[in-house]
């Protein structure tokens, strides 16, 4: 025994107290029974050097009823978890739009403008560059911020765990030593006394832990919301200034084709589809879409045979994959299947979307079925799709 107080306790270990400060120091064998000789549920705990002073049944945690454990749960295990937020959980959540430039980009659909002119997308990279700078700065500051509320919570959290422990370390001494009643009986009021203290600091720490967010100017996700609502406004102000659909022009980087003149001129494919030049056929299947994306155009023949990316000529029906893409920036993408119309068979034709990277969100795609240059069927989605059936009939 050493130091101002030195009490023997029944868990194998020495209490020292001196000047409010209680040090445990382990011996023997390290599973220990804390509660053998106070007549309370028992409950075993693995002590060893440099652990810390148990903290005698922190109410939340022990499943055992009384007046303490009310007052916690009532007062304060909510503002625990408040303070705590289950540092497991990401900081901003879902709330950010690192990406927001490439959604806004692939959300844009241009067609035709009043004078039925074509017309295609054409960022502005000087607006472009603007937006993604004033983005980066403002959310480098948001997650500064929340990294400063997050130590505070922390620290919070910590220091109201020390002290729950400390003041129930001396109360236990405290019975021990002063009182006349029975251990079980005073560390029944110690343990609702700790309770009251605890669920008062929770409610200070709560409410500083508001005016720094307050001060802040709200939660990281509440900043991060405005942040997204405001990039995205400006981005497609004034006629989506950032993102303006303009008059086709094969000058356009990824514009190969605005017209069949264009791919005839080019001697590539013999027809203009989605500003790319392809191969016509009876039937033709063609894929579509605007941004990154890996997308894969899949068709399968009346008799079978499964065109795509791995086998893109069919030997049988003459069927072939003339355009495959392989994204590697934002821009329009096409990938085409056409039949020559002599050996095209009759019959049901299987044909699907398939989206490479399944673990991202597509960007919105368009594949659509052509018979003598003229749209017979059409379907749009993102991701992988549905198994769509075309019947031919030359």
């Amino acid at each position: 025994l050493s130091g101002t107080l030195g009490v023997q306790l029944p868990f194998l270990g020495l209490v020292t107290a001196t000047n409010d400060q209680v040090l445990i120091i382990p011996i023997g064998d390290p599973t220990v029974d804390f509660f053998a000789v106070t007549g309370r549920r028992r409950r075993h705990l693995l002590a060893g050097p440099g652990m810390h002073y148990p903290s005698f049944g922190m109410s939340h945690q022990e499943k055992e009823e009384g007046e303490g454990r009310d007052l916690l749960l009532q007062s304060g295990e909510g503002g625990l978890r408040t303070l705590q937020e289950e540092q497991e959980v990401e900081t901003f959540g879902n709330s950010t739009c690192d990406s927001f430039l490439t959604e806004i980009e692939s959300s844009v659909q241009c067609g035709t403008d009043s004078n039925g002119t074509n017309t295609v997308l054409f960022p502005d990279s000087t607006c472009v560059a603007a937006l993604q700078s004033l983005y980066v700065t403002n959310a480098t500051a948001i997650r500064t911020v929340g990294s400063v509320i997050d130590t505070a919570k922390l620290t919070a959290w910590t220091e109201i765990q020390n002290q729950r422990g400390l003041g129930m370390a001396l109360g236990y001494l405290d019975c021990l030593r002063l009182s006349t009643e029975s251990l079980d009986v005073c560390m029944a009021g110690v343990h609702a006394e700790t309770s009251i203290a605890a669920a008062n600091a929770i409610v200070e720490a709560n409410a500083a832990l508001s005016v720094l967010i307050e001060d802040s100017g709200g939660t990281p996700q509440e900043q991060f919301t405005a942040l997204c609502a405001n990039v995205r406004a400006l981005a497609t102000a004034d006629g989506e200034q950032c993102f303006p659909c303009v008059p086709c022009d094969t000058s356009i980087p990824g514009v190969e084709c605005c017209s069949r003149e264009d791919c005839l001129s080019l001697q590539v494919g013999d027809t203009c589809s989605a500003n790319a030049c392809v191969t016509e056929g009876n039937p033709r299947f063609t894929l579509s879409w605007e941004g990154i994306s890996d997308l894969d155009l899949h068709v399968i023949t009346p008799g079978g045979f499964h065109i795509d990316w791995t086998n893109t000529i069919d030997p049988t029906t003459g069927g072939e994959l003339d355009r495959d893409s392989f994204p590697n920036e934002v821009t329009f993408w096409v990938e085409n299947v056409y039949f020559p119309p002599e050996t095209a068979p009759d019959g049901n034709y299987t044909y699907y979307v398939e989206h490479f990277n399944r673990d991202l969100q597509s960007d919105e795609w368009l594949v659509q079925v052509f018979v003598d240059g003229t749209v017979v069927q059409s379907h749009t989605g993102t991701n992988t799709s549905e198994r769509f059936i075309f019947s031919y009939t030359q």
